[in-house]
């Protein structure tokens, strides 16, 4: 009986075992996302936090050199294959923007001669900024994922953030009903 109740008491444990190595796996598939959907986000209304970005062209550009006018910015990774497959609508986009007065611009993590490669090789249009992830516009603006964008009115207020999925082609319509008609 003593067996018995030691060989259940091993497969038991051994079952627990097993649920748990399938449990952190799980966990570590979904993580990632749920802690991209769970992040805390800027506020809407709230002040955009400054930032000194460089363009591809080594000038410096601040929260302020887009007063009066609106700004989205869209952050950006060349590591990022969904950020790649997003170029040709955030190109429609800029120029979209552009005929309403916003100015759309591509905050990307590289460096200023990797940057100025990326922009050759896709034909780039819209302006980029060289941000590498030290630098704080990350955390300031509480980047959880890319691409991710942050919509910023004249007076310098979030407007909107999050994921870039389906969410420009959205903006895009908005901007068109809102300022076009």
């Amino acid at each position: 009986m003593e067996t018995v109740l030691l060989i259940n008491s091993i497969l038991l444990w051994v079952v627990v075992l097993f649920n748990l190595l399938i449990t952190f796996r799980l966990i570590q598939i979904a993580a990632p996302k749920v802690w991209a959907e769970n992040m805390p986000k800027l506020k809407t209304g709230q002040f955009a936090p400054p930032f000194h970005l460089e363009t591809i062209n080594g000038l410096t550009v601040t929260l302020s050199s887009f007063k009066d006018r609106p700004v989205l910015l869209i952050f950006f990774s060349l590591q990022c294959s969904a950020c790649i497959q997003k170029l040709p609508e955030i190109q429609a986009a800029d120029h979209m923007a552009n005929r309403i007065g916003m100015q759309l611009g591509l905050v990307i993590d590289l460096n200023q001669s990797k940057a100025q490669a990326f922009v050759r090789e896709f034909e780039i249009t819209v302006p980029v900024f060289v941000a590498s992830r030290e630098n704080p516009i990350w955390r300031q603006y509480r980047v959880s994922g890319i691409p991710y964008y942050c919509l910023i009115d004249a007076r310098a207020r979030v407007q909107e953030t999050g994921l870039l999925d389906s969410r420009l082609e959205m903006l895009a319509k908005v901007w068109k009903i809102d300022y076009l008609s």
